[in-house]
This record gives structure tokens, C-alpha cells and sequence, in this order.
């Protein structure tokens, strides 16, 4: 951990690679943060100090496959932490790293690399999960099958693009189907909905953003050096060729109303498009990940 001058607080050795986001909570319900993240074989808890609270690290007899979530359903502090073993079993764990009780499910048919993810629509509480060959799984927080989805769907590295309604006939999750070249829109209740995406690109890395949370989906594809921009119809937003090839990666950056999005080249080439991806000419230094928007100080000026 490092203080904001970049001085070294403390530092810690673990017995593997991170696998998970690190997460803040609350664990002793004192106002008191604690940092919580897994690795394959444990899951760790750390106080500001850099030392690991009593009874942990968990240990994980069978290695996770997934980075581990953590929810707090009622916004209490009842955490509970979520994974995916390589048996394909889904565990669910309270915050002390215990095993809750009554969850009941069969598993996963296949291989799940992604977190597991809850979301809550018309007051119902769903788990979510696709595996490697995008066999879906929708769940009660008891392990109690709650959606019946029989179509593929896959997901982009950051999770699920869920579009929320009134209730499961109105909410839809998106991917790009890059095989036959169409953004499928799946409803909650199985119906489907595919969208021809005219396109060259044969491999692309795609990615599902919205510029705010009312918004629509909007589709990137990346290959090469090529970015194209489709609407959620289908419609050509923005297609850009670089002169470099661009790494597959982009982050949307959100300051002051506005929106922007920022990508990089394979030599370290920082580019920086408005909300509509046309290229911010007058931005242009190198680094070596998409550069991120943030105020680091009171004075209210973003730095990048």
C-alpha cells in the first residue's frame, strides 16, 4: 500500500497471482475498511495495516477458476463472497469466510473464467453466470434455477451488458456474436433478437458501453488498427483507421458531463476520443494502459 506521495506504507507477499478486483468492506461494522480479493488457492483479508484479520486466509481446497464477487444484498454488511471452483461448483461464503447455508446447485457444465454477478430487477434477486461455451445460468440466492435462457451467450472481460426493464420480458443481456457478425439481444424471458453488424472485421476484440446508465448500448469493435462504433441497432456510429496497431483494450472515461473514451497503440500510443470516438487530436503521449480521467486533489481539475 502506498500513501498518496507514493511512500511505501507497507508491503505483502501472497502465494499467487490475484485473481479478483480488491474489494473495501466493512467487516467488523465499524467504519473501519478492510481489503478483500482472492487469489487460486485463498481468499485474503486485509486490515489498513497490511495484517491479515483472524481466520484468514481461507484456504481453498479445490482451486477457484474465477475471481471471486462480493454483495451485500440489504446493504448491511452481511457480505457474501462468490466463486467458482474447478469442479464447477459455485460457492457462496459469508464475510468471515464460512460457508452459508441452504445453497443448493448442481454446477456449471463447463469451465467458468468470469465472476459470478448478482443483480436485482423488479425486486427479485438474480445470480449470473456464463460458462466457457456460454451455457448461462440465472439463480435465486438459494442456488434455485430462476431463469431458463437456452440461447449462447458470452460476455466481454468486464462482465454481463444487462439492459434493465420492468421486469424479465423487458430486460435483455447483449453480445456480439463475432462468428455471424450480429449483436444479439437475449430477454430475460428466452426471446431473442439478432442484429446484423456490418463489418470487415473478421477477429475483433468488441466491447458494450454506455455513455450514461439511461443509455443505450453502443458496440466497439478493435482489430488491427481499426476501431469501428455501432449503435444498438446496428447502425455505423464511427469506423477509424490508425496508423499503428491498437492493443485490445479501451476504458470510457466520464468528467464533468462529458464523455470520452481512451485506447492505446501496440508501442504505447495514447488516444483519446470524444463521446461520438472521433479522435482528440491535440492528445498525444505514450503509456503503457488506457489512460483513466481522476481528481486528485479538491480544486476540481481532472488530471489524466
Amino acid at each position: 500500500m502506498l500513501f498518496r506521495s507514493g511512500k511505501i506504507l507497507w508491503k505483502k507477499e501472497i502465494e499467487d497471482l490475484k485473481k479478483s478486483a480488491i474489494f473495501q468492506v466493512d467487516f467488523y461494522k465499524n467504519n473501519k475498511l478492510q481489503y478483500l480479493f482472492n487469489t487460486a488457492t485463498a481468499i485474503h483479508l486485509i486490515d489498513r495495516n497490511g495484517n491479515e484479520v483472524a481466520g484468514f486466509p481461507v484456504s481453498l481446497n479445490i482451486p477457484s477458476t474465477n475471481a471471486i464477487n462480493v454483495f451485500d444484498y440489504e446493504k448491511n454488511g452481511d457480505y457474501r463472497i462468490i466463486y467458482v471452483d474447478t469442479l464447477n461448483k459455485i460457492h457462496v461464503l459469508r464475510s468471515d469466510g464460512k460457508p452459508v447455508d441452504g445453497f443448493e446447485f448442481a454446477g456449471t457444465k463447463k469451465r467458468v473464467t468470469q465472476p459470478v454477478e448478482w443483480h436485482r430487477i423488479n425486486s427479485k434477486d438474480y445470480l449470473m453466470v456464463t460458462d466457457i461455451e456460454g451455457n448461462f445460468y440465472g439463480l435465486g440466492r438459494k442456488g434455485e434455477k430462476r431463469l431458463a435462457i437456452t440461447h449462447s451467450i458470452f460476455c466481454a472481460n468486464d462482465g454481463l451488458s444487462i439492459q434493465y426493464g420492468k421486469g424479465i420480458d423487458k430486460s435483455a443481456i447483449f453480445f456480439y456474436d463475432i462468428q455471424n457478425k450480429s449483436l444479439n439481444k437475449t430477454r430475460l424471458n428466452n426471446e431473442i433478437e439478432k442484429i446484423e453488424i456490418k463489418t470487415e472485421l473478421e477477429n475483433p476484440k468488441w466491447f458494450l458501453l454506455k455513455k450514461t446508465q439511461n443509455d443505450n448500448f453502443d458496440l466497439i469493435l478493435i482489430q488491427n488498427n481499426n476501431l469501428e462504433a455501432f449503435d444498438n441497432q446496428g447502425k455505423l456510429i464511427q469506423s477509424l483507421k490508425f496508423d499503428n496497431e491498437l492493443t485490445p483494450s479501451l476504458k470510457k472515461i466520464t468528467k464533468s458531463k462529458s464523455i470520452y473514451y481512451s485506447t492505446i497503440t501496440q508501442n504505447g500510443q495514447s488516444i483519446l476520443l470524444d463521446g461520438n470516438f472521433k479522435k482528440i487530436s491535440a492528445y498525444n503521449f505514450k503509456s503503457t494502459q488506457p489512460p483513466v480521467c481522476e481528481m486528485l486533489n479538491e480544486i476540481g481539475r481532472a488530471h489524466v
